[in-house]
């Protein structure tokens, strides 16, 4: 008999793209990199990045301490079929400017992510901007 107050997948889903954000945010690596399959893979403008170490080696040099900032993740579509699911989300990165909070980003994920055990991991992350990146100062450098 399935538990009734287990997680659906779709609860797993959501509750890994969460992760992702928060992770990034507290510079969480190890837990950020466990997020991915094996050989899973973030592409951030049109740089693929595959592998725990090829991730670990991009996440460090993307989100040092100084530029760290909230990432938000919102409006998932989640399509699952068997044990992979693919889903679009719209997202936004906001840091500390120079006078007041800036969206230094905003965009989309599609996603693959797969069943791995009892989790759902990221296959495969690309990033979609919509716009340009600020070119304003953020973070530590604003101040």
């Amino acid at each position: 008999m399935t538990d009734p107050t287990a997680p659906s997948a779709e609860e797993k889903i959501r509750r890994t793209i969460a992760r992702f954000c928060h992770f990034t945010d507290k510079g969480d690596f190890d837990s950020w990199v466990r997020l991915f399959a094996g050989d899973g893979c973030f592409v951030l403008m049109d740089q693929e990045h595959r592998g725990h170490t090829a991730l670990r080696a991009f996440i460090e040099l993307d989100q040092p301490p100084e530029l760290r900032g909230m990432h938000l993740t919102t409006d998932s579509i989640i399509e699952i079929a068997g044990g992979e699911a693919k889903v679009s989300s719209n997202f936004i990165f906001v840091a500390d400017g120079r006078t007041a909070s800036l969206v230094v980003a905003a965009g989309r994920y599609h996603d693959i992510l797969v069943e791995v055990g009892e989790e759902w991991l990221f296959a495969r992350r690309e990033t979609e901007l919509v716009g340009s990146v600020a070119s304003e100062p953020w973070g530590a450098a604003a101040r």
